[in-house]
């Protein structure tokens, strides 16, 4: 089931259950929880992180498994942009599995001829272990949104 965390309700996407859209690629952290070797696994061909084209898409894709399915799961998600002509940037390869609609076919998001709006990573947590007080307090999220200002330049 997808569960929701009071302590970090403004990630939370509107309209859903369990689905968080950060500006950094660190859940775990607002979580307070560290990388296990439960953090990486499968749940019904979806591998636990990857890359989707939008959090609707995703939800079509694997939402209905992780809502019906009886662990408890949160889902951070964090939008990529497509930064044409930048040399280098965000590569396909470190990120997972992608799961959308598009056909990558460069290494270099930049260099891609399709995703004008981006991409978006996700990383899927079980957090059965987890509860509200175990979350991140909003002085832990201020300093990882500050690190993600800084970093988006």
């Amino acid at each position: 089931m997808l569960v929701n965390f009071p302590n970090i309700a403004p990630y939370r996407i509107s309209g859903t259950d369990g689905y968080y859209l950060i500006k950094h690629f660190n859940g775990n952290h607002l979580l307070n929880i560290r990388s296990s070797d439960d953090e990486y696994f499968e749940i019904e061909g979806c591998y636990s992180y990857g890359v989707c084209d939008s959090p609707e898409q995703f939800d079509k894709f694997i939402g209905d498994t992780l809502r019906k399915n009886d662990d408890k799961f949160v889902v951070f998600f964090t939008h990529v942009k497509k930064n044409v002509g930048e040399k280098d940037g965000w590569r396909w390869h470190k990120w997972g599995e992608y799961i959308g609609k598009g056909v990558p076919t460069t290494e270099y998001l930049a260099d891609e001829a399709e995703f004008e709006n981006g991409v978006y990573v996700y990383h899927i947590y079980r957090v059965n272990n987890c509860d509200e007080h175990y979350v991140a307090d909003r002085e832990m999220m201020s300093i990882l949104n500050m690190i993600a200002h800084i970093q988006e330049g």
